[in-house]
């Protein structure tokens, strides 16, 4: 959040909170793109969205946000979601045998 201020403070330093106000939505969101990148990789898109909200006092939509992230915002190979035919219990003994009382498991 506060490479978020910084870039604000840049921004108006060179162009003026007025005119900051009067830009396209999304061409504030490309000036601002390597903050929103990182921030994505701690907070979820919704709080992204609103970080952004309060830090430039500009409404920005929902649907404009999510659409200018999934174009132009890059995932971590970590946030890559997980495909659901993968198996995630590979090297996991899928054997069982029928225990019937705590004493056979224990072996007295």
């Amino acid at each position: 959040m506060e490479n978020l201020q910084k870039r604000k403070e840049e921004l108006v330093g060179q162009i003026g909170e007025d005119k900051i106000k009067l830009l396209k939505r999304i061409k504030l969101l490309k000036l601002i793109q390597n903050e929103i990148q990182e921030l994505l990789n701690y907070w979820n898109i919704k709080q992204v969205h609103e970080l952004v909200q309060d830090v430039f006092n500009i409404p920005i939509s929902s649907p404009l946000f999510y659409r200018y992230c999934a174009k132009n915002i890059k995932k971590d190979e970590k946030s890559e979601p997980i495909k659901k035919d993968k198996k995630l219990d590979v090297g996991v003994s899928q054997k069982r045998e029928k225990i019937s009382s705590l004493e056979d498991l224990i072996g007295k």
